[in-house]
C-alpha cells in the first residue's frame, strides 16, 4: 500500500491535505505499465473516508465537498 497528500479545496475555499491510500495489488499490462486492481481511496482531513462524487470531486458523510487541486 501506498499514501500521498494531495492538495484540495473545500466548498468555502480553504485549502486542505487529504490523504490518498491505494492497495499495493496490481498486475502487468500488456506494454510493461501497471494496472492496479482496485481503486484508490481517499480520506479527509480527520482521516474519516471520502466519497467519489467524480471529476475531481468528493464528499464527507456530513455534506462537505472538496475539489482536487492536484
Amino acid at each position: 500500500m501506498y499514501e500521498r497528500k494531495r492538495r484540495a479545496i473545500d466548498s468555502r475555499g480553504q485549502r486542505v491535505q487529504l490523504i490518498e491510500r491505494q492497495e499495493s495489488s496490481f498486475v502487468e499490462t500488456v506494454n510493461g505499465g501497471m494496472k492496479y486492481l482496485a481503486p484508490a481511496k481517499f480520506f479527509a482531513p480527520d482521516g474519516k473516508q471520502l466519497i467519489p462524487e467524480g471529476r475531481g470531486y468528493f464528499r464527507t458523510a456530513f455534506g462537505v465537498r472538496y475539489r482536487l487541486l492536484d
